[in-house]
């Protein structure tokens, strides 16, 4: 087991390995990802503090996604390591991991059926147990503003976004990776989604935020990690 301690709004050219404070919920140590001789993410390495809220921005092509995707394992870094609460990611089953690391997409998808059962197809899954007032508690979390029995695939696209966070919290992750989760949205309705991330990262929430907005970036993380061409600086929230 490794602890990693973590910095908090530290200057850009700082180690992303972190210098003090809480021990790391998520620490990535000199991470890459290749494919076909392309090296899409390159010897990445930072730390993630509970209840921090770290933007991933940089152009497309850039390793915002696939940096994502290596963390949860639905794709296998080329090198380096990920480790959650001090264990690495890759001692741990995916199916394990997936439980921990909650994934939120740029546009929200719904299984058939209401919110109930997309919220208990997740507690299902995650074998958390969670039961209608847990679900209306997590509904309440994210300010959604339905009803537990309205079908999922015919709310608005806020909507079913804030319902597939509140999915993606009934496995009571440790930490959320959010792929650009206010780009299908009006500007009123991002403002509400970003608004709902900090209430849950008062909370001890954990949350990497992939955008392209830098005045979103301003407006809520406290840190911004920057990608160019798979390589990381790393900058305080300004």
């Amino acid at each position: 087991m490794s602890t990693v301690p973590v910095p908090r709004r530290r200057s850009a050219d700082e180690s992303g390995e972190g210098v003090g404070g809480d021990r790391a919920v998520l620490s990535v140590e000199r991470l890459s990802y290749e494919v076909g001789g392309v090296r899409i993410l390159d010897r990445v390495s930072f730390a993630l503090a509970p209840g921090e809220l770290v933007a991933v921005m940089g152009p497309s092509g850039s390793g915002k996604t696939t940096l994502l995707k290596c963390l949860n394992r639905l794709l296998e870094p080329s090198g380096g390591r990920v480790l959650l609460d001090g264990i690495e990611t890759g001692a741990t089953s995916p199916v394990q991991l997936r439980r921990r690391i909650g994934l939120v997409w740029q546009v929200p998808f719904m299984f058939a059926g209401t919110v109930r059962e997309n919220l208990r197809r997740a507690a299902e899954w995650s074998a958390s147990g969670v039961d209608d007032a847990a679900f209306a508690s997590l509904l309440e979390k994210v300010a959604f503003d339905g009803e537990l029995d309205a079908d999922a695939r015919t709310l608005s696209v806020g909507q079913q976004q804030r319902v597939s966070i509140a999915r993606a919290l009934a496995c009571r992750p440790s930490l959320l990776l959010c792929d650009e989760p206010t780009a299908a949205l009006d500007h009123e309705n991002a403002l509400r989604l970003e608004a709902t991330f900090r209430r849950l990262c008062a909370k001890r929430m954990t949350v990497v935020w992939v955008t392209h907005d830098a005045r979103q970036a301003e407006r809520i993380a406290d840190r911004t990690l920057r990608l160019t061409k798979g390589v990381l600086s790393d900058s305080p929230a300004t």
